[in-house]
C-alpha cells in the first residue's frame, strides 16, 4: 500500500516538475529566439523552440518513467520517503542539467544570429 502511494505521488511530482520546467523553458527560450531572428524568420525561430521543447520533454519525461520503476518496494513509510526523495533529486538534477543544455543551445542560435547580423551590417 505504501508502494504504490508513494510510486503516484512521484509521477505527480516528476510530472508537473517537467512540466512546469518545460513551460518555463518555453515561454522565454521562444522570446529569445523569435528576438534573435531576422525579421520574416519567425516561423523558423518556432520550428527550432518545437525541436527543443520536443527533446526536453523526451529527456525529462523518459527519465521519470524510467526511474520509476526503479528500486524494491518500500516496506514503510520512512523507507518510502526515502525512495522517493531519491528519484525526485535524481529527475531535478535531470531537469537542470536538460534545462541548462536547452538554454545554451538557444543562446547559440542567439549569438549566431548577432553575428550575423553585425557582418552584414
Amino acid at each position: 500500500m505504501i508502494a504504490n502511494v508513494a510510486a503516484i505521488f512521484y509521477l505527480s511530482l516528476a510530472v508537473a516538475a517537467v512540466l512546469v520546467a518545460g513551460h518555463v523553458l518555453r515561454s522565454n527560450g521562444r522570446t529569445l529566439l523569435v528576438a534573435a531572428c531576422p525579421e520574416g524568420n519567425r516561423s523558423g525561430a518556432e520550428a527550432g523552440m518545437r525541436l527543443i521543447m520536443a527533446t526536453f520533454y523526451l529527456f525529462g519525461f523518459g527519465f521519470v518513467f524510467l526511474i520509476a520503476s526503479t528500486g524494491n518496494a518500500p516496506a514503510d513509510l520512512l523507507a518510502a520517503l526515502q525512495v522517493l526523495v531519491m528519484k525526485l533529486g535524481s529527475g531535478m538534477v535531470l531537469l537542470g542539467l536538460t534545462s541548462a543544455g536547452a538554454s545554451l543551445s538557444i543562446q547559440g542560435v542567439v549569438t549566431r544570429a548577432a553575428t550575423r547580423a553585425s557582418a552584414s551590417a
